[in-house]
């Protein structure tokens, strides 16, 4: 278990610690803001065997860190991008595809997700006990009713705007 990071770590302090923690399969980066996507990539390159991430509120990752994670880390249970602005359907849509063991996942207030992106970890990621999709404006009720193949899920958290 790679935690206690704190905030204001950078970029270099992250590479420099999984270069020597190669064998790590949670990794904890919570509020540390100032990272970006070569954190990410650094993981996806370093930590094979990685079955939790949690990069809560590192609002710079984009779909290609991500991307890279759900290519190179097929054991990923557990997946927190809340708050990490810059994704779109298609980070998500590669970890459904790659990521099979995957039961929980938090996109909370990634606002660039649409239904395709929900939809697809519904149907690739039979497992998914766990789902937060809260603040994640452009989804409709459509997603959450192609949740129906997640047999194993208990737990959501959604929220929706009313239309006027």
């Amino acid at each position: 278990i790679l935690d206690g990071i704190k905030r204001n770590a950078t970029d270099e302090m992250v590479n420099a610690l999984l270069q020597r923690f190669t064998r790590v399969t949670c990794i904890d980066l919570r509020g540390c803001a100032r990272l970006t996507d070569q954190s990410i990539e650094a993981i996806a390159k370093f930590c094979p065997h990685l079955i939790q991430l949690d990069v809560l509120g590192c609002r710079n990752p984009t779909d290609a860190s991500i991307i890279e994670v759900a290519n190179r880390c097929p054991m990923l249970a557990q997946l927190c991008v809340a708050g990490c602005r810059n994704l779109t359907d298609a980070a998500i849509i590669e970890v459904a595809n790659n990521c099979p063991k995957l039961a929980q996942l938090d996109v909370a207030g990634c606002r660039k997700l649409t239904d395709a992106a929900i939809i697809e970890v519904a149907n690739k990621c039979p497992m998914l006990a766990q789902l937060h999709v809260a603040g994640c404006g452009n989804l409709t009720d459509a997603a959450l009713k192609d949740l129906k193949p997640l047999s194993c899920l208990l737990s959501m958290q959604a929220s929706f705007r009313q239309e006027a």
